[in-house]
């Protein structure tokens, strides 16, 4: 017979055995365990025989009250009956990965102007975490400003899918307009994440030798983009008056200063004129006009 390598206990007893199963001894002390290397398996000297230790399946776990803290993946408040040491086991050491929404985006579109018609086919795209934990098939999205309104459902997790606008979604104000993806996660849970499509209004500012503006005057300054809000640092150029224009529903102006100095930059109190921008919407604007000639370029704070 092979000779059967054995691991001393601290207590110098031979306590582990190990070789292949057909090699077990036919005595042993009591208390000796046997590795089967051939069927991984383990097995205990009761004294007259070797008995299999059972690591899983029929051995059983019962709490008898909840957990009251959060080990590993069980959470507080689990309860088990009869539960099998694999599945505890499994439950504590590999916690469930639940999936989230990483990333969702409608190509192409992100901000764009008040009274901007969106129509025609767009593509949504989305990113998952722990894939394999999203049910099939549950994936929609819902327009939740023109509805709420399901816009598509059943799609599986392929990351992206195009979507047709037949009919145009828009504002005629300034804010957002929202979508929200959602699916079920193989724990039977919700999950969703949003997509804002930004509504914006445009901002103007430059320079001009004229004392007043309107509306094509406005709309000719050297800069106009569109902007949440009026407050900021504008970087003007040298000579003529320095002009800010924006949409009146952002509020007054109260202050203009030299980004260098700090010294407040006189302007004039605010003229209003009405625009009515490229998609047809209209709106009143300010118009802050610098009160004298500035010859050289200035970056002006204004909040």
């Amino acid at each position: 017979m092979d000779t059967i390598p054995q691991v001393p206990s601290p207590n110098g007893v031979q306590s582990v055995i190990f070789g292949v199963i057909a090699s077990r001894p036919v005595n042993a002390v009591v208390g000796h365990l046997f590795y089967a290397t051939d069927t991984s398996k383990l097995y205990y000297w009761t004294g007259s025989t070797w008995t299999e230790i059972v690591t899983s399946g029929s051995t059983t776990y019962t709490t008898t009250t909840p957990t009251t803290a959060t080990v590993g993946g069980i959470a507080a408040g689990t309860s088990y009956t009869n539960a099998t040491m694999q599945t505890v086991l499994d439950d504590l050491l590999h916690p469930y990965q639940t999936p989230t929404f990483s990333a969702f985006a409608m190509t192409g579109v992100t901000d764009v102007e008040v009274g901007t018609d969106v129509s025609g086919n767009k593509t949504f795209t989305w990113t998952t975490t722990n894939p394999t934990n999203v049910t099939a098939n549950s994936i929609s999205i819902t327009d939740v400003t023109g509805g709420p309104t399901i816009i598509e459902s059943g799609l599986a997790d392929t990351g992206s899918k195009v979507h047709n606008f037949s009919v145009a979604f828009t504002r005629d104000d300034a804010g957002i307009y929202r979508f929200t993806i959602s699916a079920t996660n193989s724990q039977s849970v919700t999950f969703t994440k949003n997509l804002d499509i930004n509504f914006y209004w445009k901002v103007y500012y430059g320079e001009s030798a004229s004392t007043s503006l309107d509306e094509a005057g406005i709309e000719a300054l050297r800069v106009g983009g569109l902007q949440s809000g009026f407050a900021g640092t504008y970087a003007f150029a040298a000579t003529n008056y320095k002009y800010l224009c924006y949409p009146a529903v952002m509020g007054a102006a109260t202050s203009f200063k030299d980004s260098e100095t700090g010294l407040d930059v006189p302007f004039e109190a605010a003229s209003t004129v009405s625009v009515t921008n490229a998609q047809g919407v209209t709106t009143d604007y300010y118009v802050y006009r610098s009160t004298n000639i500035l010859g050289a370029a200035i970056n002006i704070i204004v909040a």
